[in-house]
């Protein structure tokens, strides 16, 4: 195979990572979306979807992740072509637990179902479950149109999010102190909030991850910032 043949072949197998990729990314983002939204539609069967999706997208983020180690093998690819490979394997292990964060969220809020109607929301969910959500678009949208600009915006929102992470976990503490028989009710809301906040990191990682791809710059834990 000559030089022109394999540029040829390697273009193919790299549309194709592409394309594998934004697959994962779709599903992915919509079991997130779909968690997020069972606190309004309380829909008993969206959780045991959110559950079954969770295994084509573990499936997808293992092709994914072999379709990258043989593209390495075959064609040792460097430069802009190497970037894109290392950034995509470590972009589809940060999509994959999103996608298992969606089922922690689902499965919490089916759990707080079970309480009494009565007792009162320490924080408000949907605000910081709106601004993780909006993080994860933005960093897929910078990924699809390797923006570096928007992707720098996404690490920006980052601090909101632990801001508020920490916020509830304050509040969340005082109300096991002042109401301790409902401490279960509470400690459900802690992890939503955590999840939440694990899912902007991801975002944040996945942000990281391609303006390395664009500008070939490292910024990890402040790094070239």
């Amino acid at each position: 195979m000559n030089d022109i043949e394999k540029r040829s072949h390697l273009d193919r197998e790299l549309k194709t990572l592409k394309e594998k990729l934004l697959k994962l990314i779709e599903i992915v983002e919509i079991s997130l979306q779909n968690a997020i939204e069972i606190a309004k539609t309380h829909n008993p069967e969206t959780a045991k979807t959110i559950k079954e999706q969770d295994t084509v997208i573990d499936d997808l983020e293992i092709e994914l992740e072999e379709f990258c180690l043989k593209i390495l093998a075959l064609y040792q690819p460097v430069a802009s072509d190497l970037r894109y490979i290392v950034a995509t394997l470590k972009i589809n292990n940060d999509i994959e637990r999103i996608g298992d964060l969606s089922v922690s969220i689902a499965n919490r809020l089916r759990d707080l179902e079970k309480f009494s109607t009565d007792l009162k929301k320490p924080y408000d969910f949907n605000i910081m479950a709106k601004n993780a959500l909006k993080m994860v678009r933005e960093s897929i949208e910078s990924l699809i149109n390797l923006d570096s600009e928007l992707a720098l915006k996404v690490l920006d929102n980052d601090q909101a999010i632990d801001d508020a992470h920490a916020s509830n976990f304050k509040i969340v503490a005082d109300k096991i102190k002042n109401d301790p028989e409902n401490s279960n009710f509470y400690i459900l809301f802690m992890s939503l909030s955590r999840h939440l906040e694990r899912v902007a990191d991801l975002a944040t990682n996945i942000a990281e991850d391609v303006i390395y791809l664009v500008t070939g710059k490292i910024i990890r834990h402040g790094r070239g910032l």
